[in-house]
C-alpha cells in the first residue's frame, strides 16, 4: 500500500496542523472520493487526506465505520498515520518506527522523539503532541518546553491543544505555553483552565503578581485596578487580588473603597494560615509594610500554634520592625522565631527557618539589642498624604477631555515652579519635518521635542506642566496649537499623627521652615504645585518628659493620586 502514496511537501502537513471540531466540506468530499470508481481518484484522495494531517483526523476516524469497504479500508490505513502525526514524506523506516512506538520503552521512545525533532523541527510537532497520553508523556512535555524559544513552536502548541484541555498534564502544558508571553491577559487565560493543580494555579498567580508589581512601580494604577479585578474574578478567594485592587484604588483617590477591600481581604480564610502567609509575602514585595504586619499577625493568630508558619511569621515581623527602626521589637520577634525553631527540633519536627541560620539570627539579635532604640511612638507615627482635585470642581471635565486626546506632553522649566505657558509668549507646535511636538518661546522652538504621529482626523494634545493641564488643538495645516481649555490642579498636603505622637507635650512643628500646628496639618496645607521635597521638623516631650526631635523629608509626588 505504501507504494501508492506519493511524497508531498512537508509544508503541507505543517499547514494542516490545525485542530477543528467539525469536518470541513473539503474533508467530506475527499472521504467520499476514497470509494470512487477511478483508482487514480481514490489514490489522489488518500494522498490529499494524509497531507492534511490533523485537520483530516476526525473525518477519517468516522470513515473507518463507513459501509463502503473501500472507504473503510483506506480510512483504516490512514488513521494510525494521522493519529501519530506522521507526514507522508518521512522515510518508510521512520514511519514504521513511529507506528510501532507503543512497543518501545520509555527511554527509547524519548530518544525517538528527540531524533525526529532534531531532524524535522516543527514537522515533528504533531507526533510529539500525540505522545502526551503515552508512556513517555513526561519526555514529550519536556521536549516541547525545550522548544519554547524556537520561532513558531509555542504558538503551534497552543493551537494544537484544546482551549479547555481534559487532562491535568495538557492543562499544565497549555498554561506554561501561555505564560511564556508574560502578558497578563494570557495569564488570565491560563488561570481560567480547568484541571489545573493548586500548585499550578499558585504558579500563575505569583507570575501575575510580579507583573502587577511592575505596573505599580510605573504608577499605572488604572491598569492595575482593572487587572486585579479580572484576576479576582478568576480567584475570588485569593486575598492578594483584593489587596492589589485596594493599592490601586488608594492611588486613584478612593481611600474608603481601598480600606473596605483591605478589611475584606484580611477576613478571608480565618482558619487557614497559608492564604495569609502568601498575602503577607506579596504585601512585603509591594512595599506595604503595615498591611504585611497585619497579615503576619493573622498567621500567628490561627491554629495550630507554634508551627512552621509561626516560625517564619515571627522572622518576617522581625525584619519589618527592624525596617521601621523598632529595634527592641524586632529583636523580640527574632527571638520568638529562634525559640520556636529550637523547640520544634528538640521534638524531632523537621521545621526550618527561611533565609537565616541559627548563628546568623543570634548575631542579629545581639546587634539589635545593642542599637540605640528610638523612643517607641507606635506604628505609623506620621502619615503624610496628598489630596488632588481640580479647581472649580472640574475634575470630571478634565478626565472626559483627556480621553479625547491623541498625544501627551509633560515639561518643567527652571526655576521649578515657573508657569511658562501662563507667563510668557509660549505655545505648542507640531514640526512636520521632524515629526515632533515642540514648545515655542517668543516664536522659536526651545527644549527637546517629543515624537508624535500626526493623525488625519484631528490632533488634540494634553500638556502637563506643574499644576496646570492644557488641552491643545493643533491646526490641520500649520500644526500650530490653540488652547481649547486649561485646568488648574489643586494639591492639599496633610500630615496625620497617630495617637501617641498627637499626645506629645509642648510640640513645635515646622513645615518647610514655617511654624504650623497639628490642626493645620490635619486639615491640610494648600499648594499650587507639588515641590520636589517637603521638610518637617518636630520638637516635643513624650509622656515621661524625654525630649524628642525628629526631622523628616517627604517626596509628595511619589504616591500622589493619579490625575490626567
Amino acid at each position: 500500500m505504501n507504494m501508492m502514496i506519493k511524497k508531498l511537501f512537508s509544508l503541507c502537513s505543517l499547514m494542516a496542523f490545525v485542530s477543528t471540531p467539525l469536518f470541513s466540506a473539503e474533508v467530506d468530499e475527499l472521504i467520499e472520493q476514497l470509494g470512487a470508481e477511478s483508482y487514480e481518484q481514490r489514490e489522489a484522495a488518500t494522498e490529499a487526506l494524509w497531507g492534511m494531517g490533523a485537520r483530516a483526523l476526525p473525518g477519517v476516524r468516522e470513515a473507518t465505520k463507513d459501509a463502503d469497504p473501500e472507504v473503510k479500508a483506506r480510512a483504516l490505513y490512514l488513521l494510525p498515520y494521522l493519529e501519530r502525526g506522521v507526514p507522508p514524506d518521512w522515510p518508510e523506516d521512520l514511519q514504521k518506527d513511529v507506528l510501532n512506538c507503543e512497543n518501545l520503552s520509555e527511554g527509547a521512545l524519548a530518544e525517538l522523539m528527540e531524533t525526529i525533532v532534531a531532524s524535522y523541527g516543527e514537522e515533528a510537532l504533531p507526533f510529539v503532541m500525540s505522545q502526551l497520553q503515552g508512556n513517555a508523556s513526561g519526555a514529550a512535555v519536556a521536549l516541547l518546553k525545550a522548544q519554547w524559544d524556537q520561532v513558531g513552536w509555542r504558538e503551534k502548541i497552543i493551537q494544537a491543544l484544546p482551549a479547555q484541555p481534559a487532562t491535568e498534564l495538557e492543562a499544565h502544558l497549555l498554561a506554561d505555553a501561555l505564560m511564556q508571553s508574560a502578558e497578563l491577559s494570557d495569564y488570565q487565560q491560563a488561570l481560567a483552565l480547568e484541571h489545573l493543580s493548586e500548585s499550578y494555579r499558585e504558579k500563575i498567580i505569583r507570575a501575575a503578581i510580579k507583573e502587577m508589581i511592575v505596573l505599580k512601580k510605573a504608577k499605572e494604577y488604572e491598569v492595575l485596578k482593572i487587572q486585579s479585578q479580572a484576576f479576582g474574578r478568576l480567584a475570588p478567594r485569593d486575598a492578594r487580588m483584593l489587596y492589589v485592587e485596594s493599592i490601586a484604588l488608594a492611588q486613584l483617590g478612593e481611600p474608603s473603597l481601598a480600606e473596605g477591600l483591605q478589611a475584606q481581604a484580611i477576613q478571608l480564610d480565618p482558619e487557614e494560615e497559608l492564604p495569609h502567609y502568601l498575602a503577607a509575602v506579596m504585601l512585603e514585595e509591594m512595599g506595604k509594610v503595615n498591611l504585611a504586619i497585619k497579615e503576619w499577625q493573622q498567621v500567628l493568630a490561627i491554629a495550630p500554634q507554634d508551627d512552621v508558619y509561626d516560625i517564619n511569621a515571627y522572622l518576617h515581623l522581625g525584619e519589618l520592625y527592624q525596617r521601621k527602626k523598632m529595634f527592641d521589637k524586632a529583636a523580640d520577634h527574632f527571638e520568638e522565631s529562634l525559640g520556636l525553631f529550637r523547640a520544634a527540633r528538640e521534638q524531632g519536627q523537621g521545621m526550618g527557618i527561611v533565609g537565616a541560620t541559627e548563628e546568623e539570627l543570634e548575631q542579629r539579635i545581639q546587634k539589635l539589642r545593642g542599637l540605640k532604640t528610638v523612643i517607641h511612638v507606635g506604628e505609623d507615627p506620621l502619615t503624610p498624604s496628598v489630596e488632588v482635585g481640580v479647581k472649580g470642581g472640574r475634575e470630571d471635565e478634565l478626565r472626559a477631555l483627556a480621553k479625547t486626546v491623541t498625544g501627551q506632553l509633560s515639561f518643567t522649566v527652571e526655576p521649578y515652579g515657573f508657569r511658562l505657558l501662563e507667563k510668557a509668549a509660549s505655545t505648542l507646535i507640531y514640526e512636520q519635518e521632524t515629526g515632533q511636538l515642540r514648545l515655542t518661546l517668543n516664536g522659536k522652538p526651545f527644549g527637546e521635542g517629543s515624537p508624535y504621529i500626526w493623525k488625519e482626523k484631528g490632533n488634540r494634545i494634553l500638556v502637563r506642566s506643574l499644576d496646570m493641564r492644557y488641552i491643545f488643538e493643533l491646526d490641520s495645516e500649520t500644526g500650530e496649537g490653540k488652547i481649547l481649555d486649561r485646568f488648574e490642579v489643586d494639591y492639599v498636603f496633610k500630615i496625620t499623627p497617630n495617637e501617641t505622637v498627637s499626645q506629645f507635650k509642648e510640640p513645635e512643628l515646622m513645615l518647610n521652615e514655617k511654624k504650623i500646628s497639628w490642626e493645620e496639618l490635619k486639615a491640610g496645607v494648600d499648594m499650587d504645585f507639588l515641590p520636589e521635597e517637603i521638610t518637617f521638623l518636630l520638637k516635643a516631650k513624650n509622656e515621661v518628659g524625654y525630649n524628642i526631635k525628629a526631622e523628616l523629608k517627604f517626596d509628595p509626588r511619589k504616591d500622589a493620586p493619579d490625575i490626567p
